[in-house]
């Protein structure tokens, strides 16, 4: 991801490291150079691109498409990646996501946008956590799996009761609903196969790192678009080939949590 470092005038405070992911429609074109105003060294990528790693920063700003797109799957997929508690500020534009998801996805703030230099300038200097930088102290390492738990449990601020019956319950109905999604991909039926994918997706987006969200997310693109069904098929091979992985990871992950309490919720 490329490094924007920032202008040596006009330091107006301690400048700090920012993690700027954008969508390809409607961002603020002038952001980066906003940010290095107040002295910011700003880290770009697209909003739509999978990330597999954070850079060293202390704010992550999300500057989202006017129809939302992928940003309440950014937000849970910025929990795991980003296990120190960063602070997430979603630049919204037309109420897409809403603001509720938005912050139960894992943002901290919601802005509208376009912003201006005051209004940036509060976002920046909000009494933030010090967060250390990658690197800093030794971690023990956390599998993937410990760490969807520990974000959905503790940060999102989810049930474990919650978490442990919409486990179960996606477990329970894996099978069918792979099976109805085949079957209508083999009809060649797009509006069946689109509603039945993004309904997937949706429960599959709760456990984000270890489930094969991807390969249905661009089954849900495709069909929208009304896309090629050679194209849909691969997605859909792929997503059933991990399927049994996801379901032993899944299981593994019941078995790994403490039992509800009695009459808990």
């Amino acid at each position: 991801m490329p490094l924007i470092e920032p202008e040596q005038e006009s330091r107006m405070w301690q400048a700090q490291q920012v993690w700027l992911l954008q969508g390809e429609v409607g961002a603020q074109a002038s952001l980066p150079r906003m940010l290095q105003r107040f002295g910011c060294r700003v880290h770009l990528s697209r909003l739509a691109e999978p990330q597999t790693a954070s850079p060293a920063c202390d704010l992550i700003l999300l500057d989202a498409p006017p129809d939302g797109e992928g940003v309440l799957a950014m937000l849970q997929m910025l929990a795991v990646l980003c296990p120190q508690p960063h602070r997430m500020v979603l630049q919204a534009t037309s109420g897409f996501p809403s603001e509720a998801a938005c912050l139960q996805a894992g943002a901290q703030r919601v802005w509208p946008k376009p912003l201006d230099m005051a209004t940036l300038e509060s976002v920046l200097t909000l009494p933030y956590a010090p967060l250390p930088l990658a690197n800093e102290t030794a971690a023990t390492p956390v599998s993937p799996m410990q760490q969807a738990i520990e974000q959905q449990v503790l940060q999102l601020g989810v049930p474990l009761q919650l978490v442990q019956e919409a486990a179960r319950l996606l477990l329970a109905q894996l099978p069918e609903r792979l099976a109805a999604l085949q079957l209508s991909v083999r009809e060649r039926d797009y509006i069946v196969t689109q509603q039945r994918a993004h309904s997937l997706k949706g429960a599959l987006g709760n456990f984000i790192a270890v489930s094969p969200y991807e390969p249905c997310r661009q089954i849900d693109l495709l069909t929208k678009a009304k896309g090629d069904w050679p194209a849909i098929e691969a997605h859909l091979a792929i997503l059933l080939q991990d399927y049994p992985v996801f379901a032993d990871t899944l299981t593994q992950m019941l078995d790994a949590l403490p039992s509800s309490p009695v009459g808990a919720g």
